[in-house]
């Protein structure tokens, strides 16, 4: 029986499989950067984003939101998507900062 022995419960493979993770609650998870953190990270690497809010027209109280990307004085990217919510619009802004840095990367 060598030193690198096969795992023999469910626990000890988790535990193998999840190198570099944590456990809460005995649970294991990987964290991840909060929408802000995320958002921060972007604008260091130069991109700002803008979640726009627009009134309905001949409505009270309607309302839907946007977004905008900006990357210096020339680069922009945007959506002619109406999200009802503030958070919808600012999940889709993320996704694509995302994508827009992949293709970068490219």
């Amino acid at each position: 029986m060598g030193g690198n022995a096969a795992p023999k419960t469910n626990s000890q493979l988790i535990k193998k499989s999840m190198k570099g993770y944590g456990l809460m609650f005995g649970m294991p998870f990987c964290s991840a950067p909060l929408y802000q953190q995320a958002f921060k990270w972007f604008r260091s690497q130069g991109y700002d984003c803008e979640i726009l809010k627009f009134p309905i027209q001949h409505t009270m109280y309607g309302k839907y939101y946007s977004f905008e990307i900006t990357k210096g004085n020339h680069d922009d990217w945007g959506t002619n998507e109406e999200f009802i919510s503030y958070e919808e619009a600012e999940l889709e802004a993320l996704r694509m900062l995302i994508t827009i840095l992949k293709r970068i990367k490219k």
